[in-house]
This record gives C-alpha cells, structure tokens and sequence, in this order.
C-alpha cells in the first residue's frame, strides 16, 4: 500500500498529468491542487492529523469541482485513488488520533470488513 502512495504521489505532479495552469492562482483547480500536494508534504513529515485534515479539504474541493462538471482529465481518478488510498493507509496502520478519524469521516463512510478496510465516499460532503 505504501508503495502505492509513493508511485501516485510521483505521477500527481508530473507534466504530463498535472493539467497547464492547474497551479495558477487564478485557476479554479488551485486550492485542489494545493492541498494535494499538502497531503504529500505532511505525510512526508508524518503529521498525520494534518494529513487527514488536508485529505477533508480534497475531497470537499474535489466534490465542489464535480458539481461544476470540472473533473474529466486523468488527474482526478488519480486524486481520488491517492486520497483513497492514503486514506486506507492512514486508519489501517493507526497513525491518527480522534480528530484525524473525525476528519476522514466527514469524506468517507468507513467499513471494516475482516480485516479491510472499506471507504465509501459520501457524495454530498461540501462542509469545511
């Protein structure tokens, strides 16, 4: 799974996935692409609570881009795997504390099935 995380991590940023102008200021993708990248640097430094809160910003950027109709290129399945299995990584090895859990659970209903670990993103999660 780790290794998973690790190759989507490369490819996010990569040229040839990241769409021109997705790190503009002005493109109504920046605030997505932004906190992706801070889940990356966050869980590089292991501050996995901030992980999860930037993995909840994400999601609600992500569903917020949705509703617009804005998310047809590679980069979002890929965002969606990324956060998923970052996500999955997080709860799996206990890395968070109650208010990481909390954050996950405001994207995600999560199912513990034997011993996976089943997220379910909940559509309508818009909420800061």
């Amino acid at each position: 799974m780790l290794e998973d995380i690790s190759n989507l991590t490369k490819l996010l940023n990569r040229k040839d996935i990241l769409p021109v102008g997705y790190l503009r200021r002005n493109s109504i993708y920046y605030s997505f692409v932004s906190y992706i990248n801070h889940t990356i640097a966050l869980f590089i430094g292991e501050d996995y609570d901030d992980v999860a809160l930037f993995i909840k910003r994400s999601h609600s950027e992500l569903m917020k881009l949705k509703v617009k109709n804005e998310c047809s290129e590679e980069y979002f399945s890929l965002c969606e795997q990324y956060l998923k299995k970052l996500s999955i990584y997080l709860y799996k090895n206990e890395l968070l504390s109650d208010f990481g859990i909390e954050m996950l659970h405001k994207c995600y209903n999560i199912i513990l099935w034997n011993d996976d670990v089943i997220l379910e993103p909940i559509k309508g999660s818009l909420k800061h």
